[in-house]
């Protein structure tokens, strides 16, 4: 029926919004970036995360600020 189709759709379109890490990859990545570019991706996924707490992507934005967080300091303490 047509209500149960349309609520399918957005069910649909809701989940293909979810962002999805590849943990390893993720971290390997952080290795590469800037340290201007790791605090910038760090303060911005801290305000994504700050704005939407129970959003679909929190789990994704607080794993953001963890790694790039992980790479700064692993970077202070090799120097």
């Amino acid at each position: 029926n047509g209500t149960q189709n349309n609520l399918q759709h957005k069910v649909n379109k809701m989940i293909s919004l979810v962002k999805k890490m590849d943990h390893s990859e993720y971290i390997a990545n952080t290795r590469k970036m800037t340290l201007s570019s790791l605090e910038y991706v760090r303060q911005d996924a801290a305000e994504a995360y700050s704005a939407f707490p129970d959003g679909p992507n929190a789990g994704y934005y607080a794993d953001e600020v963890h790694y790039c967080s992980m790479e700064i300091k692993r970077r202070k303490v090799d120097n």
